[in-house]
Protein backbone atom coordinates (compact mmCIF):
# COMPACT_ATOMS: atom_id res chain seq x y z
CA UNK A 1 0.00 0.00 0.00
CA UNK A 2 1.80 3.08 -0.73
CA UNK A 3 0.43 6.86 -0.45
CA UNK A 4 1.99 10.23 -1.15
CA UNK A 5 0.90 13.32 -0.29
CA UNK A 6 2.74 16.94 -2.08
CA UNK A 7 2.41 20.19 -0.35
CA UNK A 8 4.04 22.48 -2.63
CA UNK A 9 3.91 25.84 -1.41
CA UNK A 10 2.94 28.43 1.10
CA UNK A 11 2.80 29.09 4.33
CA UNK A 12 1.34 27.09 7.80
CA UNK A 13 0.71 24.05 5.21
CA UNK A 14 -0.52 20.94 7.32
CA UNK A 15 -0.31 16.97 6.24
CA UNK A 16 -1.33 14.68 8.23
CA UNK A 17 -1.20 10.90 7.01
CA UNK A 18 -2.43 8.09 9.13
CA UNK A 19 -1.67 4.10 7.63
CA UNK A 20 -2.20 0.98 8.95
CA UNK A 21 -1.63 -2.01 6.77
CA UNK A 22 1.33 -4.27 5.26
CA UNK A 23 4.54 -2.54 3.43
CA UNK A 24 3.26 0.58 4.11
CA UNK A 25 4.96 3.34 1.89
CA UNK A 26 4.68 7.43 2.94
CA UNK A 27 6.45 10.54 1.14
CA UNK A 28 5.67 14.19 2.25
CA UNK A 29 6.95 17.04 0.33
CA UNK A 30 6.46 20.69 1.41
CA UNK A 31 8.03 23.98 0.21
CA UNK A 32 8.09 26.80 2.27
CA UNK A 33 8.16 27.82 5.46
CA UNK A 34 5.98 27.38 9.10
CA UNK A 35 4.79 24.22 7.95
CA UNK A 36 3.73 21.03 9.46
CA UNK A 37 3.73 17.42 8.54
CA UNK A 38 3.04 13.90 10.12
CA UNK A 39 2.80 10.01 9.42
CA UNK A 40 2.08 7.66 11.81
CA UNK A 41 2.15 4.16 10.36
CA UNK A 42 1.21 0.87 11.66
CA UNK A 43 2.38 -3.09 10.24
CA UNK A 44 5.31 -4.02 8.85
CA UNK A 45 8.56 -2.44 6.10
CA UNK A 46 6.92 0.60 6.71
CA UNK A 47 9.36 3.28 4.58
CA UNK A 48 8.25 7.44 5.07
CA UNK A 49 9.60 10.14 4.14
CA UNK A 50 9.03 14.07 4.93
CA UNK A 51 10.93 16.71 3.13
CA UNK A 52 10.30 20.39 4.52
CA UNK A 53 12.69 22.46 1.75
CA UNK A 54 12.40 26.19 0.83
CA UNK A 55 11.63 27.29 -3.11
CA UNK A 56 15.67 28.69 -3.63
CA UNK A 57 19.08 27.69 -1.97
CA UNK A 58 19.08 31.39 -0.93
CA UNK A 59 15.67 31.29 0.78
CA UNK A 60 15.75 30.16 4.61
CA UNK A 61 13.73 26.94 5.95
CA UNK A 62 12.39 27.88 8.93
CA UNK A 63 9.39 27.02 11.68
CA UNK A 64 9.11 23.55 10.26
CA UNK A 65 7.48 20.73 12.10
CA UNK A 66 8.10 16.83 10.87
CA UNK A 67 6.82 13.65 12.86
CA UNK A 68 7.28 10.14 12.36
CA UNK A 69 5.83 7.43 14.15
CA UNK A 70 5.93 3.26 13.42
CA UNK A 71 4.85 0.56 14.83
CA UNK A 72 5.93 -2.73 13.77
CA UNK A 73 3.66 -5.59 13.91
CA UNK A 74 6.10 -7.62 16.48
CA UNK A 75 8.03 -9.97 14.26
CA UNK A 76 11.39 -9.31 14.52
CA UNK A 77 12.54 -9.83 11.28
CA UNK A 78 10.73 -7.01 9.48
CA UNK A 79 12.31 -3.19 9.75
CA UNK A 80 11.04 0.35 9.33
CA UNK A 81 12.57 3.35 7.49
CA UNK A 82 11.91 7.17 8.09
CA UNK A 83 13.62 9.72 6.65
CA UNK A 84 12.97 13.87 7.77
CA UNK A 85 14.77 15.98 6.00
CA UNK A 86 14.59 19.61 6.97
CA UNK A 87 17.47 21.30 4.48
CA UNK A 88 18.73 25.02 3.20
CA UNK A 89 19.61 27.15 5.85
CA UNK A 90 17.65 25.33 8.69
CA UNK A 91 16.97 27.20 11.72
CA UNK A 92 13.98 26.76 14.59
CA UNK A 93 13.11 23.14 13.12
CA UNK A 94 11.37 20.47 14.61
CA UNK A 95 12.30 17.28 13.52
CA UNK A 96 10.80 13.54 15.49
CA UNK A 97 10.87 9.74 14.89
CA UNK A 98 9.73 7.28 16.82
CA UNK A 99 10.05 3.78 16.19
CA UNK A 100 8.57 0.91 17.94
CA UNK A 101 9.20 -2.82 17.15
CA UNK A 102 11.07 -4.78 14.40
CA UNK A 103 14.63 -5.04 13.87
CA UNK A 104 17.03 -3.54 11.64
CA UNK A 105 15.23 -0.27 11.75
CA UNK A 106 16.75 2.68 10.44
CA UNK A 107 16.19 6.74 11.33
CA UNK A 108 17.95 9.95 9.93
CA UNK A 109 17.02 13.14 10.61
CA UNK A 110 19.06 15.99 8.12
CA UNK A 111 18.65 19.96 9.38
CA UNK A 112 21.22 21.30 7.54
CA UNK A 113 22.73 24.32 5.99
CA UNK A 114 23.67 24.64 2.38
CA UNK A 115 26.74 26.18 1.11
CA UNK A 116 25.73 29.74 2.40
CA UNK A 117 23.61 29.21 5.52
CA UNK A 118 23.61 28.06 8.94
CA UNK A 119 21.83 25.41 10.54
CA UNK A 120 20.51 26.48 13.98
CA UNK A 121 20.22 29.98 14.89
CA UNK A 122 21.80 33.07 16.70
CA UNK A 123 18.81 33.95 18.64
CA UNK A 124 17.02 32.86 21.29
CA UNK A 125 14.75 29.36 20.24
CA UNK A 126 16.06 29.83 16.74
CA UNK A 127 18.17 26.35 16.33
CA UNK A 128 16.90 23.49 15.45
CA UNK A 129 15.13 20.42 17.30
CA UNK A 130 15.90 16.64 16.43
CA UNK A 131 14.82 13.59 18.58
CA UNK A 132 14.94 9.64 17.54
CA UNK A 133 13.47 7.13 19.35
CA UNK A 134 14.25 3.14 19.08
CA UNK A 135 12.57 0.52 20.59
CA UNK A 136 14.31 -3.01 18.52
CA UNK A 137 17.65 -4.13 17.81
CA UNK A 138 20.03 -4.06 15.01
CA UNK A 139 19.20 -0.57 14.16
CA UNK A 140 21.24 1.00 11.44
CA UNK A 141 22.13 4.55 9.65
CA UNK A 142 20.59 5.73 13.23
CA UNK A 143 21.64 9.98 12.66
CA UNK A 144 20.83 13.17 13.27
CA UNK A 145 23.04 16.05 10.80
CA UNK A 146 22.68 19.83 12.14
CA UNK A 147 25.60 20.38 9.81
CA UNK A 148 26.22 24.37 8.87
CA UNK A 149 27.31 24.72 4.81
CA UNK A 150 31.30 26.22 4.44
CA UNK A 151 29.55 29.37 5.19
CA UNK A 152 27.82 28.59 7.59
CA UNK A 153 27.49 27.87 11.26
CA UNK A 154 25.50 25.23 13.34
CA UNK A 155 24.67 26.75 16.32
CA UNK A 156 22.10 26.35 19.03
CA UNK A 157 20.96 23.21 17.68
CA UNK A 158 19.43 20.12 20.32
CA UNK A 159 19.87 16.36 19.00
CA UNK A 160 18.77 13.38 21.13
CA UNK A 161 18.94 9.88 20.45
CA UNK A 162 17.35 7.06 22.57
CA UNK A 163 17.66 3.02 21.92
CA UNK A 164 16.59 0.02 23.68
CA UNK A 165 17.99 -2.87 21.88
CA UNK A 166 21.22 -4.95 21.15
CA UNK A 167 23.64 -4.46 18.07
CA UNK A 168 23.27 -0.89 17.18
CA UNK A 169 25.93 -1.35 14.89
CA UNK A 170 25.38 0.28 11.44
CA UNK A 171 27.04 2.50 9.43
CA UNK A 172 26.52 6.07 10.68
CA UNK A 173 27.28 9.40 9.39
CA UNK A 174 30.09 9.80 10.91
CA UNK A 175 34.02 7.82 10.23
CA UNK A 176 33.62 5.83 13.22
CA UNK A 177 29.91 4.50 12.38
CA UNK A 178 26.76 3.01 14.10
CA UNK A 179 24.55 5.02 15.84
CA UNK A 180 25.46 9.25 15.53
CA UNK A 181 24.93 13.12 15.91
CA UNK A 182 27.29 15.43 13.04
CA UNK A 183 26.82 19.16 14.53
CA UNK A 184 29.56 20.43 12.62
CA UNK A 185 31.00 23.94 10.74
CA UNK A 186 31.64 26.55 12.71
CA UNK A 187 29.94 24.68 15.67
CA UNK A 188 28.66 26.68 18.98
CA UNK A 189 26.05 25.99 21.67
CA UNK A 190 24.82 22.66 20.05
CA UNK A 191 23.80 19.86 22.65
CA UNK A 192 23.90 16.16 21.69
CA UNK A 193 22.47 13.52 23.94
CA UNK A 194 22.42 9.29 23.28
CA UNK A 195 21.47 6.84 25.49
CA UNK A 196 20.86 3.08 25.00
CA UNK A 197 19.10 1.17 27.59
CA UNK A 198 17.01 2.24 29.55
CA UNK A 199 16.49 0.97 33.45
CA UNK A 200 18.19 -1.98 32.31
CA UNK A 201 16.74 -3.05 29.73
CA UNK A 202 18.20 -5.10 27.00
CA UNK A 203 21.33 -3.15 25.20
CA UNK A 204 24.96 -4.43 24.45
CA UNK A 205 27.41 -4.16 21.48
CA UNK A 206 26.12 -0.31 20.67
CA UNK A 207 28.21 2.07 19.10
CA UNK A 208 27.11 5.78 19.10
CA UNK A 209 29.56 8.66 18.04
CA UNK A 210 29.01 12.69 18.77
CA UNK A 211 30.60 15.01 16.62
CA UNK A 212 30.98 18.75 17.00
CA UNK A 213 33.97 20.26 15.33
CA UNK A 214 35.00 22.84 13.27
CA UNK A 215 35.56 25.25 15.31
CA UNK A 216 34.18 23.97 17.96
CA UNK A 217 32.88 25.55 21.50
CA UNK A 218 30.76 25.73 24.34
CA UNK A 219 28.98 22.24 22.72
CA UNK A 220 27.42 19.70 25.48
CA UNK A 221 27.63 16.04 24.11
CA UNK A 222 26.47 13.19 26.24
CA UNK A 223 26.62 9.39 25.97
CA UNK A 224 24.95 6.90 28.25
CA UNK A 225 24.85 2.95 27.59
CA UNK A 226 23.70 0.01 30.17
CA UNK A 227 25.30 -3.31 30.07
CA UNK A 228 28.36 -4.54 28.42
CA UNK A 229 30.13 -4.54 25.22
CA UNK A 230 29.23 -0.36 24.01
CA UNK A 231 31.36 1.88 22.40
CA UNK A 232 31.21 5.66 23.02
CA UNK A 233 33.40 8.40 21.05
CA UNK A 234 32.73 12.07 21.41
CA UNK A 235 35.22 14.32 19.31
CA UNK A 236 35.23 17.88 20.04
CA UNK A 237 37.47 18.86 17.79
CA UNK A 238 39.34 21.81 15.62
CA UNK A 239 39.63 24.95 18.10
CA UNK A 240 37.78 23.51 20.99
CA UNK A 241 37.11 25.49 23.64
CA UNK A 242 34.80 25.78 26.83
CA UNK A 243 32.84 21.71 25.92
CA UNK A 244 31.71 19.24 28.13
CA UNK A 245 31.65 15.81 27.15
CA UNK A 246 30.28 13.17 29.32
CA UNK A 247 30.39 9.42 28.80
CA UNK A 248 29.03 6.92 31.66
CA UNK A 249 28.92 3.31 30.89
CA UNK A 250 27.46 0.85 33.43
CA UNK A 251 28.27 -2.88 31.72
CA UNK A 252 31.34 -4.70 31.40
CA UNK A 253 33.98 -4.62 28.17
CA UNK A 254 33.28 -0.93 27.01
CA UNK A 255 35.37 1.65 25.31
CA UNK A 256 34.97 4.91 25.73
CA UNK A 257 37.15 7.90 23.57
CA UNK A 258 36.68 11.29 23.87
CA UNK A 259 38.73 13.96 21.98
CA UNK A 260 38.96 17.73 22.46
CA UNK A 261 42.26 18.40 20.61
CA UNK A 262 43.67 21.21 18.32
CA UNK A 263 43.60 24.49 20.29
CA UNK A 264 42.43 22.71 23.33
CA UNK A 265 41.18 25.34 26.20
CA UNK A 266 39.03 25.31 28.73
CA UNK A 267 37.05 21.92 27.73
CA UNK A 268 35.71 18.97 30.63
CA UNK A 269 35.68 15.45 29.79
CA UNK A 270 34.08 12.78 32.29
CA UNK A 271 33.98 9.46 31.67
CA UNK A 272 32.42 6.75 34.61
CA UNK A 273 32.66 3.23 33.98
CA UNK A 274 30.95 1.78 36.39
CA UNK A 275 31.16 -1.83 36.41
CA UNK A 276 32.60 -3.90 39.10
CA UNK A 277 33.28 -7.46 37.46
CA UNK A 278 35.88 -8.33 35.37
CA UNK A 279 35.25 -6.97 31.94
CA UNK A 280 38.42 -5.24 30.30
CA UNK A 281 37.17 -1.67 29.59
CA UNK A 282 38.97 1.37 28.33
CA UNK A 283 38.74 4.90 28.67
CA UNK A 284 40.94 7.66 26.84
CA UNK A 285 40.22 11.42 26.61
CA UNK A 286 42.73 13.41 24.12
CA UNK A 287 43.02 17.36 25.16
CA UNK A 288 46.03 18.22 22.87
CA UNK A 289 47.43 21.18 21.18
CA UNK A 290 47.69 24.23 22.56
CA UNK A 291 46.26 22.24 25.34
CA UNK A 292 45.60 24.39 28.52
CA UNK A 293 42.87 24.99 31.34
CA UNK A 294 41.49 21.78 30.48
CA UNK A 295 40.03 19.30 33.11
CA UNK A 296 39.47 15.13 32.26
CA UNK A 297 38.43 12.55 35.02
CA UNK A 298 37.91 9.11 34.16
CA UNK A 299 36.46 6.50 36.97
CA UNK A 300 36.59 3.18 36.68
CA UNK A 301 35.35 0.39 39.23
CA UNK A 302 35.90 -2.88 37.19
CA UNK A 303 39.08 -5.97 36.91
CA UNK A 304 41.15 -5.34 34.04
CA UNK A 305 40.47 -1.88 32.95
CA UNK A 306 42.78 0.83 31.53
CA UNK A 307 42.83 4.89 31.63
CA UNK A 308 44.73 6.79 29.79
CA UNK A 309 45.01 10.85 29.52
CA UNK A 310 46.57 13.09 27.28
CA UNK A 311 47.31 16.50 27.29
CA UNK A 312 49.94 17.39 25.63
CA UNK A 313 51.77 19.82 22.99
CA UNK A 314 51.84 23.41 24.70
CA UNK A 315 50.19 21.85 27.74
CA UNK A 316 49.38 24.26 30.72
CA UNK A 317 47.26 24.52 33.58
CA UNK A 318 45.39 21.18 33.16
CA UNK A 319 44.14 19.02 35.52
CA UNK A 320 44.01 14.98 34.86
CA UNK A 321 42.31 12.70 37.29
CA UNK A 322 42.33 8.87 36.66
CA UNK A 323 40.18 7.20 40.14
CA UNK A 324 40.64 3.25 39.51
CA UNK A 325 38.14 2.34 42.90
CA UNK A 326 37.83 -0.35 45.39
CA UNK A 327 38.08 -4.25 44.15
CA UNK A 328 40.07 -3.13 40.78
CA UNK A 329 42.91 -5.18 40.30
CA UNK A 330 44.94 -5.29 37.31
CA UNK A 331 44.06 -1.96 36.23
CA UNK A 332 46.80 0.23 34.31
CA UNK A 333 46.41 4.00 34.75
CA UNK A 334 48.32 7.10 32.69
CA UNK A 335 48.46 10.54 32.36
CA UNK A 336 50.93 12.17 30.05
CA UNK A 337 50.93 16.04 30.42
CA UNK A 338 54.41 16.90 27.93
CA UNK A 339 55.71 19.77 25.67
CA UNK A 340 54.11 22.18 28.09
CA UNK A 341 53.95 26.04 27.25
CA UNK A 342 55.08 29.10 29.09
CA UNK A 343 54.21 31.45 26.28
CA UNK A 344 51.08 32.94 25.85
CA UNK A 345 51.62 35.70 28.93
CA UNK A 346 52.71 35.45 32.01
CA UNK A 347 48.85 33.59 32.93
CA UNK A 348 49.91 30.96 31.08
CA UNK A 349 52.51 28.99 32.94
CA UNK A 350 53.27 25.34 33.04
CA UNK A 351 50.82 24.42 36.19
CA UNK A 352 49.53 21.02 35.43
CA UNK A 353 47.93 18.58 37.69
CA UNK A 354 47.81 14.83 37.62
CA UNK A 355 46.43 12.51 40.01
CA UNK A 356 45.99 8.67 39.96
CA UNK A 357 44.10 6.43 42.97
CA UNK A 358 43.90 2.57 42.23
CA UNK A 359 41.79 0.44 45.38
CA UNK A 360 41.31 3.04 47.69
CA UNK A 361 40.35 2.05 50.52
CA UNK A 362 41.57 -1.47 49.66
CA UNK A 363 39.56 -4.78 48.98
CA UNK A 364 41.93 -7.11 48.93
CA UNK A 365 43.19 -6.93 45.14
CA UNK A 366 46.52 -6.85 43.53
CA UNK A 367 48.87 -6.17 40.14
CA UNK A 368 47.41 -2.19 39.28
CA UNK A 369 50.24 -0.26 37.21
CA UNK A 370 50.28 3.39 37.58
CA UNK A 371 52.40 5.72 35.17
CA UNK A 372 52.18 10.11 35.49
CA UNK A 373 54.60 11.51 32.83
CA UNK A 374 55.31 15.54 33.28
CA UNK A 375 57.79 17.36 30.73
CA UNK A 376 59.63 15.81 28.00
CA UNK A 377 63.14 16.27 26.78
CA UNK A 378 62.39 15.67 23.20
CA UNK A 379 61.39 19.27 21.08
CA UNK A 380 57.90 20.24 21.00
CA UNK A 381 56.61 19.44 18.12
CA UNK A 382 54.93 23.17 17.79
CA UNK A 383 57.96 24.97 18.72
CA UNK A 384 60.49 22.88 17.49
CA UNK A 385 62.66 23.55 20.79
CA UNK A 386 62.79 21.90 24.00
CA UNK A 387 60.26 24.14 26.48
CA UNK A 388 61.06 23.27 30.11
CA UNK A 389 57.93 21.93 32.34
CA UNK A 390 57.43 24.18 35.32
CA UNK A 391 55.14 24.02 38.88
CA UNK A 392 53.20 20.41 38.24
CA UNK A 393 51.91 18.00 40.16
CA UNK A 394 51.96 14.51 40.46
CA UNK A 395 50.64 11.89 42.82
CA UNK A 396 50.00 8.40 42.73
CA UNK A 397 47.99 6.60 45.70
CA UNK A 398 47.97 2.40 45.23
CA UNK A 399 46.87 0.17 48.20
CA UNK A 400 47.64 -3.31 48.08
CA UNK A 401 49.44 -5.85 46.89
CA UNK A 402 51.90 -6.18 43.26
CA UNK A 403 51.24 -2.74 42.06
CA UNK A 404 53.69 -0.47 40.15
CA UNK A 405 54.36 2.41 39.90
CA UNK A 406 56.21 5.09 37.10
CA UNK A 407 56.84 8.68 37.51
CA UNK A 408 58.90 10.96 35.39
CA UNK A 409 58.95 14.76 35.43
CA UNK A 410 61.45 16.67 33.69
CA UNK A 411 61.87 20.87 34.45
CA UNK A 412 61.52 23.26 37.39
CA UNK A 413 59.42 23.21 40.67
CA UNK A 414 57.62 20.45 39.87
CA UNK A 415 56.30 18.17 42.78
CA UNK A 416 55.74 14.24 42.89
CA UNK A 417 54.08 12.00 45.94
CA UNK A 418 53.45 8.60 45.91
CA UNK A 419 52.01 6.97 48.21
CA UNK A 420 51.95 2.60 48.15
CA UNK A 421 50.13 0.53 51.05
CA UNK A 422 51.37 -3.04 50.24
CA UNK A 423 54.28 -4.53 48.42
CA UNK A 424 55.02 -3.00 45.71
CA UNK A 425 57.41 -0.79 43.89
CA UNK A 426 58.16 3.02 42.62
CA UNK A 427 59.99 3.00 39.64
CA UNK A 428 60.68 4.09 36.13
CA UNK A 429 59.76 3.27 32.64
CA UNK A 430 59.71 -0.49 32.34
CA UNK A 431 62.60 -1.95 30.43
CA UNK A 432 62.43 -5.12 32.21
CA UNK A 433 65.31 -4.24 34.88
CA UNK A 434 63.09 -3.21 38.04
CA UNK A 435 66.80 -1.60 39.56
CA UNK A 436 67.88 -0.15 36.83
CA UNK A 437 64.55 1.42 36.12
CA UNK A 438 64.45 4.62 38.26
CA UNK A 439 61.75 7.15 38.68
CA UNK A 440 62.96 10.70 37.75
CA UNK A 441 62.81 14.21 38.67
CA UNK A 442 65.22 16.09 35.98
CA UNK A 443 65.51 19.95 36.10
CA UNK A 444 65.78 22.31 39.02
CA UNK A 445 64.22 22.38 42.45
CA UNK A 446 61.78 19.37 42.16
CA UNK A 447 60.46 18.23 44.98
CA UNK A 448 59.98 14.12 45.51
CA UNK A 449 58.39 12.42 48.21
CA UNK A 450 57.38 9.00 48.55
CA UNK A 451 55.64 6.41 51.23
CA UNK A 452 55.40 3.02 51.10
CA UNK A 453 54.14 0.39 53.79
CA UNK A 454 55.24 -3.10 52.71
CA UNK A 455 55.53 -6.08 55.16
CA UNK A 456 58.18 -8.34 56.75
CA UNK A 457 57.91 -10.97 53.82
CA UNK A 458 57.16 -8.41 51.12
CA UNK A 459 59.40 -5.38 51.04
CA UNK A 460 58.66 -2.26 49.19
CA UNK A 461 60.69 -1.11 46.54
CA UNK A 462 61.39 2.66 45.95
CA UNK A 463 63.79 3.09 42.82
CA UNK A 464 64.16 7.10 42.38
CA UNK A 465 67.00 9.38 40.60
CA UNK A 466 66.80 13.17 40.63
CA UNK A 467 69.04 14.68 38.18
CA UNK A 468 69.94 18.81 38.12
CA UNK A 469 70.52 21.09 40.74
CA UNK A 470 68.25 22.20 43.99
CA UNK A 471 66.11 19.24 44.03
CA UNK A 472 64.67 17.47 47.32
CA UNK A 473 63.97 13.30 47.22
CA UNK A 474 62.66 12.20 50.37
CA UNK A 475 61.51 8.35 50.83
CA UNK A 476 59.91 6.99 53.99
CA UNK A 477 59.52 2.85 54.26
CA UNK A 478 58.29 1.29 56.90
CA UNK A 479 56.85 -2.56 57.98
CA UNK A 480 53.35 -2.78 59.28
CA UNK A 481 53.43 -4.27 63.07
CA UNK A 482 52.36 -7.43 63.30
Amino acid sequence: MNFKVSALTGLSLLATLVVQAQTNTSVVSQTGNSQSASATQRGSYNESTIRQLTGTSTTPNAGNTATTSQTGNGSSSQSNRAVIDQLNGSFNNTGNISQRGGSGNGASIEQNGNASFLSGGTGANQGNQASISQIGSDNQNVTIRQNAGTLGRSQSNSATIAQTGNSMNGAGASTVGGTSIDQNNLSISNQATISQGAGGAGATLNTAVVVQSNSSGFHKANITQENSGNTASIFQTDQASSNEATVTQLGTGSTAQVAQASQSSSNKATVTQAATAQGSSFASVDQSSSSYYNRATVEQAGVGDAALITQSVKSAGNDAFIKQGVGGNNNGAAITQTNTYNGFSAAYGSGNSATITQNQTTNGTMGNAAAITQGSFDPSPATGTVVLSTGNTAGIAQENDLNMANLIQVGTGNKGTVTQNGNSTLKGVDTGMTVNDTAGQFGTNNTLTVTQSGSLTNPNIGNVSQIGTGNVSTIMQAVPTP
